[in-house]
């Protein structure tokens, strides 16, 4: 998965004030790797773990790929 795609789930997550701890809980991410993926970006996501957010979220991947394209 691509820096992009990773740093728009950030900002997303980061946004709502959605908790890390609550995401790793629904979608079974370990806790330290979705830190060092959203917070630290020193790891970008791997695709089916951007997928699983999503799912969690509730939001479409398409939609944070058009997001900031305009």
């Amino acid at each position: 998965m691509s820096d992009i795609a990773t740093g728009r789930i950030a900002e997303y997550v980061r946004n709502k004030g959605i908790k890390i701890s609550a995401i790793s809980r629904g979608t079974g991410i370990p806790d330290g790797i979705l830190r060092c993926s959203l917070s630290r970006k020193t790891r970008s996501l791997r695709a089916d773990e951007f997928l699983s957010i999503c799912g969690f979220l509730e939001i479409q991947p398409m939609e944070l790929c058009s997001q900031h394209s305009a």
